[in-house]
Order: structure tokens, then sequence, then C-alpha cells
């Protein structure tokens, strides 16, 4: 423990939540950093920081800036905490007892809670803490109780407990009473009736978009003036941005029907903020308006159902992982397309198919069949190229794997000058903050000047902290794996492709060994022998992992050779 003498380097910590009841006013952020700042001032003890969580509950300790003052005092920057009374710490018995009596006299960290008069120096003043914990604790469980029970009358007459209403409701002013908004329910019927026309989810979202209908978010803003902040400074068709998401959630949520389910989810303690399933018997189910009739919402359902088992993916998907989008770079996914007559909008067959899914691009989707039709053919022609050109393939890895020795060694040297040079201006930046604080000791340096160079020179060594931790990080895959093999990943490709035989290449696994990237380039033509508009893959760029270059230059020559 610290002596008389010890120079008191504070962190003050500051909290206020819900929990707080009446007392918030008195207890708030600023008030209680300004009766703390009185009181180290006093002192004549020197504030590192201010740590302030703000509506965060003394019932958890996963607080922002809590952890952050839990990090500066592991990393010594603080041996003193102050708060203005025990439950701002927390109001967990258990550990705020773990802080009080084992983390903070571990880590030579004096605590102070003013208004409790506790101080960890005093040991005669502390025995009331543990009562006082429990105490806090209590106080914390008795408010939950009362929460809970206030939200269990709204809803057991109906009320909504959450603050947003379900698209297509609103809440009269001073209620929490559903209510439809028509101009939103008249959406969410046109929803479900393209839905139930046959129109799919993504063309749903394009109807809405294009006819310049306001998104969800939008609607919320217009009649609660909420996410201003979010529409601030968007483009105008930022107004009618939809998700397939949304729509999906809509066609799926059964309170449309005039069902009110309420709570859906539920805390299993007040110390435990995650919030589990409600048991299906459970939930509390109460009747409400209704935007559709349960005949138009089970329609709708026995389609979604239905397209549903249609997107199970019932083929083997040997590109997986490998197919990237040629105009946004984005993984495309693998999936179930239906061909639908333009007449009776029933289903004629269907087919897989490579997607994109980001809006913005567009991309058309490539048949799985053509794109396994040209990668098979390409594995063909790779396998020819590397069993007829077997030494020189050999020699052409071998000088890769000394060329990157060379490259990973100078690399290392660069990234370890740079380490030594940040850890030298971290050593005078020590320096620095002792002799700043052997000046504050014997008066010869200004308060003022001196807590305004101790941030100073304390951001200086945070940021050199950071930036020797991103070099560490660099040479952290060089020093916990070894360096590629390509002469024994030449080695394992030549056997792979003399063990295959007759069999598929495709099927065999081996595009996942050589191949990093595909990109299907895909155009919209006129085939005339079926007289129709298809989508072509007009080429299909390959990347080879790690040998790219070698295998590409093979490869030509081995076709150059042929003609």
């Amino acid at each position: 423990m610290q002596s008389s003498a010890t120079i008191y380097k504070v962190g003050i910590y500051c909290r206020l939540s819900r929990d707080d009841g009446l007392d918030a006013e008195s207890s708030s952020i600023q008030s209680q950093k300004e009766f703390i700042t009185e009181y180290v001032n006093k002192n004549n003890w020197n504030i590192v920081d201010y740590y302030c969580d703000d509506g965060y509950s003394g019932t958890t300790f996963s607080r922002p800036a809590f952890q952050k003052l839990i990090r500066d005092i592991e990393a010594k920057k603080v041996n003193c905490v102050i708060t203005k009374d025990l439950s701002r710490l927390g109001r967990n018995y258990v550990y705020t007892g773990y802080y009080t009596e084992e983390f903070f006299p571990n880590n030579n960290i004096r605590y102070i809670a003013i208004n409790d008069n506790y101080d960890t120096l005093s040991e005669m003043d502390n025995d009331f803490a543990p009562f006082k914990n429990i105490i806090n604790e209590w106080y914390a469980k008795d408010i939950s109780k009362k929460v809970k029970s206030t939200f269990s009358v709204k809803r057991n007459n109906g009320e909504m407990v959450s603050g947003q209403p379900l698209y297509g409701y609103y809440y009269p002013k001073g209620t929490t009473k559903r209510e439809i908004a028509e101009e939103e329910a008249s959406v969410v019927r046109l929803i479900f009736d393209l839905y139930i026309k046959g129109d799919g989810v993504s063309k749903i979202k394009r109807y809405l978009e294009e006819h310049k209908i306001h998104s969800p978010k939008y609607s919320l803003y217009l009649r609660y003036h909420w996410f201003s902040e979010y529409f601030m400074d968007k483009p105008e068709d930022h107004k009618y941005h939809w998700t397939e998401t949304m729509i999906r959630n809509i066609i799926k949520n059964e309170e449309y029907t005039g069902k009110i389910i309420v709570n859906k989810t539920k805390k299993p303690s007040f110390k435990i903020k995650k919030r589990v399933k409600t048991p299906e018997e459970q939930l509390i189910v109460k009747d409400g308006p209704a935007v559709i009739t349960k005949e138009v919402y089970d329609s709708a359902q026995a389609i979604f159902q239905k397209n549903k088992n249609l997107r199970t993916n019932t083929e083997t998907d040997y590109l997986k992982g490998i197919v990237y989008c040629p105009k946004c770079g984005k993984k495309m996914i693998f999936s179930n397309r239906k061909i639908i007559s333009p007449h009776s909008k029933k289903c004629l067959s269907t087919y897989f198919a490579y997607i994109c899914r980001n809006t913005k691009c567009h991309q058309n989707a490539t048949k799985q069949s053509v794109i396994n039709q040209i990668i098979e053919h390409e594995l063909l022609l790779f396998k020819k190229a590397i069993l007829n050109n077997q030494e020189e393939f050999f020699e052409l890895c071998k000088e890769k794997f000394e060329a990157a020795k060379v490259e990973t060694t100078n690399e290392d040297t660069v990234i370890l000058n740079k380490i030594k040079e940040t850890k030298n201006l971290a050593s005078n930046i020590d320096k620095k903050i002792e002799y700043l604080i052997s000046g504050r000791a014997d008066g010869t340096i200004p308060v003022s000047t001196y807590q305004q160079l101790l941030k100073k020179y304390n951001d200086q060594k945070v940021q050199c902290e950071k930036d020797i931790e991103t070099l560490e990080k660099e040479l952290l895959p060089k020093e916990n794996n070894d360096e590629f093999d390509y002469i024994n990943f030449c080695k394992d490709i030549i056997d792979k492709l003399l063990s295959v035989g007759n069999e598929s290449l495709l099927e065999s696994g081996l595009v996942h060994t050589i191949i990093n990237k595909i990109e299907p380039h895909v155009v919209r033509k006129f085939v005339a022998e079926e007289n129709k508009v298809r989508n072509v893959v007009e080429s299909v760029n390959i990347t080879y992992y790690k040998i790219d270059n070698i295998i590409k230059e093979l490869m030509s020559d081995e076709n150059s050779d042929i003609h």
C-alpha cells in the first residue's frame, strides 16, 4: 500500500443510470465530477482522467469507461480511484466486493468512496462496506422488480413497452396502445398483395423504391422526429431505402392480423442483461387492431414456406466460398432460382446459380452448371500443364520460395527498426513524465502546467503503445507460423494430380487447394439458336492460390505449344 508521501495519480470514476431513480439529478455526471474534483484539489493530488459511464447500470461491470479505467490501472497510469459513493462503483455485491477487496489491493490502488467514508488506507472505517454493497444491490433489484411490475400491467392491458411502434401502427400521444397508421398500413397490405400475386421479395423492394414509398425508419422520423441524424446530409433516395429483410419481417409477422404479442423475450435476472426467448406458453397475446385478415396472412405463409423449401440447396457447391462478383468484389452466394411463367405466374422450373446480393451491383445470376463446366475444363488444362512440365514447375516454385525468404527478412528488418525507434521514443516520454512529477513534487512546476504537460505526455505514450502493438502484429504471422513452403506445395499438387485418375477434377476437391478466387463475367446476349436473350458467361477470371503467375505462365506455354 502507498505511503503518506505517495504522489497520487487519480482516476475519477462517475456513473449514472435509471437505477438511480429520484437521485438522478443530484447524482448527475457533471455534479459527480465537480464534487470529486474539489476533493482531489483539496488534497493536492493529480487527476489523470475522468472515466464516465452515463446510462449504464451498476449491476454490470461491462461498461466502456470502467473497462478503460481497469486498463489504465494495469498500465500503471492510475494508482488511486475515487467515486462519489460505493454505489457509483457498482450495485452488484459480488463484483463490487471483488474490486474493493481484491483487484484494487492487488494492484496497489487506493480506492475512496467519499460519501460512504470508505478509504482502503483506513481499514477501521471500512467494516460496514460489505453491508453497504448488499444494500446497493438490493436497491437495484427493487428498482428492477418495480419496473417489471409496471411493464406487466401495461402488457396485460394490451399496451406495448418498447419505444418503437410496429410499422403500420402508431401510439396516440401519451399512450403505448396500438392504433392503425393508415398510410403505412396500406403499404403493408400492398406488400402482402404483391407477394401473394407472385412477386418475390427483391421485386417488391424495387417496386417500393421506384414508387418512392417511405421506408419504415423514415416514417418514424416523420411522425416522431426520431433518427434525425441518420437522415442528415443524406441523398433524397435514402428516404425510400428498403431492404429484403424488412419486407420478409413484415410478411412473417402475425401481429398484422390483430394479435398483440408481448413478452417475447425476457431477462433471467436483473444482473443479466442478455435477453432470452420466452417459451411459447408464457407469451402474452392480446387482441388489437388488424391491418390484414388471417386468410391473407395464411396465404402469404404458405408461399413463404414453399419458397423457403425451394431455397434449400440439394446440389453440392463445389466452389463454395471462392466465387466473387467481378463488379463489386463481394462473395456470390449459391442459391436456387425460379423460372416463372409471365402469364400464369407459376414456377416452370428451377436451377442453381451464383448470385451477388449487393443491390447496387445488379450482377446477373450465373448458372452453376455453366461455371462448373468452365472450371472442369480449366482444371484439365491445369493438370496437363503441370504434369507435362513437372521439373520446370518445381524449379519455378523453388525460386519463388527463395525470393519470398529474402523479401520476408527485409520486411521484418524494417518493422523491427520501427519498433526499436518507437520504444526509444516511449522511454524518452517516461523520462519527461518522471522529471515532470519530480518538478511538481518540489513545487517548481505549477499545477496547471503540470496537468497540461502530463496529459500531453500520456497521450504521446498511449500513441507509442498503440504503434508498437500494431507493428508487432505485423510480425506475428511470421513468428507463429512457418513461412509458406512453395516447394512442398508444388510436390502436394503433383501428388494430387497423379492420384485423381479419371474421376472429375472438380469433385476431387482439388479446386480449393489451387484456386483462390473465381470471377465470372456475365453479359446478356441474344442466342440465335434459341431465339431468346440469355445470361451468357463471357469470361471467367481465375486467381490461383500463392502461385498464380507460375500457373498462368505454364498454361500459357502449354497452349502456345499446341498452337
